[in-house]
């Protein structure tokens, strides 16, 4: 199971590819509360790599970035994703990608109004 600051920063990722301003302006302020800074958080939204201290966050976070960028991941990443969160984490990050893709999509589709993200500056 997922850390809840990996789970809002594989969250976060996924907010800046899709430039979702819902999502963003949902969860960003947990990302805060569990102890994302502000600085990674406007890292993340100007969808640049972030040095997490923490492995296991280090590697969620390639491996979600892998995944929106590319819609896949090399061995290399797998392999560190896998050895840092386990079988069941690597299927929680990329089912939490999966389904914030979606969730972004139908947003946009159903045209739900937002706060505009860090994109839209």
């Amino acid at each position: 199971m997922l850390t809840l600051r990996i789970r809002e920063i594989v969250i976060l990722i996924v907010a800046a590819s899709q430039q979702s301003d819902y999502e963003w302006g949902a969860h960003a302020p947990i990302a805060r509360t569990v102890g994302i800074t502000d600085a990674e958080i406007d890292a993340i939204g100007a969808q640049l790599p972030v040095g997490f201290d923490d492995p296991a966050e280090a590697a969620a976070a390639a491996l979600a970035r892998s995944l929106v960028t590319t819609g896949d991941s090399d061995d290399m990443s797998y392999d560190l994703a896998q050895r840092a969160v386990g079988d069941a984490g690597v299927i929680e990050v990329s089912t939490t990608v999966g389904f914030y893709q979606l969730i972004a999509q139908q947003l946009r589709l159903f045209r739900v109004p937002a706060p505009p993200g860090p994109w839209s500056a």
